[in-house]
Order: structure tokens, then C-alpha cells, then sequence
């Protein structure tokens, strides 16, 4: 959801070819009408760094500062990009994304309007890591492992996204 405000606060750090894999995620999420988006309690950073077992094997979701209530469909689409996808096969993976969205809908009913709009939300949670993990290594020299793990899980997510997550 803050994509376009980090974007514009942080854009101007990205190399030419992440700009360019950048930019069209923009430009579609911009059409988004959030207001037609139900609302829910949502965790708002879901990736594999904020779930963990514990020592009887339950999962547990940490790191909850950036909880709000906003999009419910947000959620949904940071667990795909971060944990249904291989990022390495378009086919499989459209086949994990469609059995995980129908089991899922078999619980919570998305609307039209979000099935429509989840491959873009999913586009901009890889856009996102992009844009933060750029202006960390330009601005703030973070050369860390972390900082390149961030830039290639979004790069070959962006990849992967603009080959066939539209299906």
C-alpha cells in the first residue's frame, strides 16, 4: 500500500533496468481503487523473515508493528509473491497460485474486483523490496547479504511476474 510514497521518496536511487521494471508496476498500481478493496486486520509485511516455528512446530507470526487495518487482499498478495511461488517455473507456479487462491476462497470469498487486482498487488510487493533495497545500498551502502537477497528475490520475482501472473 505504500508503494507510490516510497516510490517517489526512493525511486530515483534505482538502476536504469530495475526503473524499468519498476515503472509499469506503477503505473498499474496507480489505477488501483482502494476503496473498493474490503477491509480487515491485516499483518502488512507477511514474508518468510516474520514466520517461525517454534519448538513444538506451530508457526508463528512475528513482527507485528506493521499491522493495520487496511486492504484485506494485501495479505494475500505478500503470501503468494513470498511463499507459493519458485520463481522458476511460470507454469507450475500459475498452477500453485490458482489451487492456494481456490482453497482460500473456499474460506473468504474475493470479490471480483480483488481476483482482478491480486496480480498487481503481488507485482508490487516484489516492486517495493526493489525500491527499499536500492535506496539501501545507493543511499545507506548497505552491501549486506540481506540487502542482495532483497534485490534478487524482487528482481526475479519482477521477472517472473511480467512473463504470465496476468494469466
Amino acid at each position: 500500500v505504500n508503494l507510490l510514497n516510497e516510490h517517489r521518496l526512493k525511486g530515483k536511487y534505482l538502476k536504469t533496468s530495475d526503473r524499468e521494471l519498476v515503472e509499469p508496476i506503477i503505473n498499474e498500481f496507480k489505477k488501483i481503487n482502494f476503496h473498493k478493496l474490503p477491509k480487515s486486520i491485516i499483518h502488512g509485511d507477511f514474508h518468510k523473515d516474520h514466520v517461525l516455528k517454534n519448538r513444538k512446530g506451530e508457526y508463528c507470526v512475528i513482527d507485528l508493528d506493521v499491522m493495520d487495518e487496511n486492504a484485506r487482499i494485501l495479505d494475500m498478495a505478500i503470501f503468494l509473491g513470498f511463499f507459493a511461488f519458485s520463481l522458476k517455473s511460470v507454469s507450475h507456479d500459475i498452477l500453485i497460485y490458482k489451487y492456494i487462491l481456490r482453497d482460500y476462497m473456499r474460506y473468504i470469498k474475493l470479490s471480483k474486483y480483488e481476483q482482478r487486482v491480486l496480480p498487481i498487488l503481488i507485482m508490487a510487493t516484489y516492486a517495493i523490496y526493489l525500491v527499499r533495497a536500492n535506496y539501501e545500498k545507493v543511499v545507506n551502502h548497505d552491501f549486506s547479504s540481506q540487502t542482495r537477497g532483497w534485490l534478487s528475490f524482487a528482481r526475479r520475482g519482477l521477472h517472473f511476474a511480467s512473463t504470465g501472473l496476468d494469466t
